[in-house]
């Protein structure tokens, strides 16, 4: 009876301890919650920026990719000379797209940026476009444009804390 009784009075301590460690943990664990809430507040204009800026390239690889499959068919000036679509009109088609791509309200303070690297990328396709119609299979002029563009898209990805976007299998 006494080894029922005194195992009894162990099993009820460990239980009032057990009881007493969880509602301090609870206090913590509150507290804790509280410093989360708060970081991530803080977080949550740079989360819904980086998320508005990762949408508007989405937007714009989209317009790319499909001006780069127009202008793969380009690959001779024969092939120019006889294409339904002529690279000027390619072009013309990309540079509005691109301009119709809207900027977030949240990328205001990249505005700028984004909209002379919108720009940068509308003379690439014109400058590709005035190439190819000339005949030249050279297009560093053109590369130059593209470059420009990548590197002002870049530095908005940096400057929002982002890795910058690869674009070795976008451009063709």
């Amino acid at each position: 009876m006494k080894k029922l009784l005194s195992l009894l009075s162990v099993s009820m301590l460990l239980f009032v301890l057990a009881a007493c460690g969880s509602e301090s943990s609870e206090g913590s664990n509150a507290d804790s919650n509280t410093e989360n809430q708060e970081t991530a507040q803080e977080e949550g204009v740079s989360k819904e920026v980086k998320t508005a800026l990762l949408e508007y390239q989405g937007s714009v690889i989209k317009v790319i990719r499909s001006a780069e499959s127009t202008f793969a068919g380009y690959a001779t000036p024969e092939d120019v000379e006889a294409a339904e679509v002529k690279p000027a009109t390619a072009a013309e088609t990309a540079a509005s797209e691109i301009a119709a791509i809207e900027i977030p309200a949240e990328l205001a303070d990249y505005q700028a940026d984004l909209e002379a690297s919108a720009e940068k990328l509308s003379q690439f396709y014109a400058k590709k476009a005035e190439l190819l119609e000339a005949g030249s299979e050279d297009l560093t002029e053109a590369d130059a444009l593209k470059q420009e563009y990548i590197d002002t898209i870049n530095k908005v990805f940096n400057e929002v804390e982002l890795s910058v976007p690869t674009f070795d299998m976008v451009f063709q």
